[in-house]
């Protein structure tokens, strides 16, 4: 036997011991994971066992919208309702079309032989049809929220899923859904069904940091942002209804008559839809504890006297209005001028961090002259209220919120404004930080 020959045997050996101590390893790892577990969850320090949580459930209203099903030549069946209908909904946020089974039509009283036909397919996570029979329009109401969705019948399901656009569009998901959500995060007692408030008290800006929480690099531009949202959450992001807004600082809004000016007060309410009544009166009881409008006081007599208008939303909720021609007819205006927004964006260079805010509530932080919120009455038919800080729909609100704002924020740099929205641009993203902090806290 040769060297060579002999070499090649004891590498042949080699590699066969290797094999053989391979498949051992194996064999013992597969013996250890051989055996079944439960789902586990991570819980502190380790993985450990417990139920998956249900899918989320939740009471939503649905109608059919028999207008829209007569553009596919079917007409709404005699046995069919015509009213929201209450009932359970799962919420999927992975579901791209909202499917239903036929006990969803049985809760409508919709025939199974009126579907819609649709060459639409559901496939399952499994990869399965889940048989399509047709499909509905339907509105969905939710929290004064509207959602108007085709929905996909099919025998293989049971209950509704909603789709992540209907989520959406309840706001019960976010329009940045799966990114981090960029605006102020709602408080408990925003919800309408909400009875109690957990929010945080209404306290000053934080004083700046010493240093920036995490390095300025784009990966971290969304921890940044949710940074902001807790520092400032109990200041400038402070959303709570349940506790008066700040007042802008300046001086407060005057409303001024005109020599000739003739008092113009009506008596009698303009009354709003039943299947409004609770979310507006809802809306003015929110305003009153936020110190935007107030009770008059019994015993007074009002010169000026508005009404209150309620008027439908693009989804279908209701809008509060007072209709204050009059009040605009009699009064002087406090004139400020603003650019376009055009002309505004046109200064902003290219290429550069920008940064946008807007104020919630703006036009309601600026105060009204306690001898003037008299001119500011309305009528609702819960009584009058007035304005205790500057209204929307008053001729001078604008001109003297952009005025106060524009003398509060002429000093600081790289940045325009446009009524209560403004938008900060910088080189860099830790400019772009400190810029923003120190936007936020002035």
């Amino acid at each position: 036997m040769t060297a060579n020959s002999s070499f090649r045997q004891q590498s042949i050996r080699q590699a066969k011991w290797k094999q053989r101590s391979a498949k051992c390893r194996t064999a013992a790892a597969a013996s250890v994971i051989t055996k079944e577990v439960p789902h586990m969850e991570w819980s502190g320090d380790s993985f450990k066992p417990c139920s998956p949580k249900p899918l989320p459930s939740l009471q939503i209203s649905a109608e059919i919208l028999h207008r829209s099903h007569t553009q596919f030549g079917i007409s709404q069946p005699p046995a069919s309702v015509s009213n929201p209908v209450k009932l359970s909904a799962f919420a999927d946020s992975c579901c791209q079309t909202c499917t239903a089974g036929e006990e969803f039509l049985n809760q409508l009283k919709y025939p199974s032989n009126s579907l819609i036909t649709t060459s639409h397919r559901i496939v399952g996570i499994t990869d399965d049809s889940l048989g399509v029979m047709g499909a509905v329009m339907v509105k969905f109401y939710f929290n004064g929220r509207t959602s108007r969705q085709m929905v996909y019948i099919s025998n293989n399901v049971e209950g509704l899923f909603l789709s992540q656009k209907a989520l959406q569009d309840l706001d019960i998901l976010s329009e940045n859904f799966p990114h981090s959500c960029n605006v102020a995060r709602s408080c408990a007692c925003t919800l309408d069904d909400s009875d109690n408030c957990n929010c945080p008290a209404r306290n000053p800006t934080p004083e700046r940091p010493a240093e920036i929480p995490f390095p300025p690099t784009a990966e971290n531009v969304g921890k940044l942002e949710n940074w902001f949202l807790q520092t400032f959450e109990s200041s400038a992001f402070n959303t709570c209804e349940e506790q008066p807004l700040q007042e802008m600082s300046g001086t407060p809004v005057n409303i001024r008559f005109k020599e000739d000016a003739k008092p113009h007060a009506v008596h009698t309410a303009i009354p709003v839809a039943h299947y409004w009544k609770k979310k507006v009166k809802r809306d003015l009881d929110r305003d009153v504890k936020l110190g935007i409008i107030e009770p008059v006081p019994q015993g007074s007599i009002s010169q000026h006297c508005s009404r209150m208008v309620v008027t439908a939303k693009k989804d279908g909720s209701p809008r509060r209005v007072v209709d204050m021609q009059k009040v605009n007819q009699a009064t002087l205006r406090e004139v400020h001028h603003t650019p376009s927004p055009f002309n505004l964006v046109s200064t902003v260079p290219a290429k550069t961090k920008k940064t946008i805010l807007d104020a919630w509530n703006g036009y309601h932080s600026l105060p009204i002259n306690p001898e003037h919120k008299d001119a500011t009455t309305f009528i609702t038919e819960w009584g009058r209220y007035r304005y205790c800080r500057a209204p929307m729909g008053l001729h001078t609100s604008g001109d003297a919120y952009t005025r106060r704002f524009d003398d509060i924020t002429c000093n600081t740099e790289r940045k325009v404004r446009c009524s209560d929205d403004t938008l900060l641009w910088d080189e860099s993203t830790e400019s772009a930080f400190w810029h923003t902090f120190d936007y936020i806290k002035l």
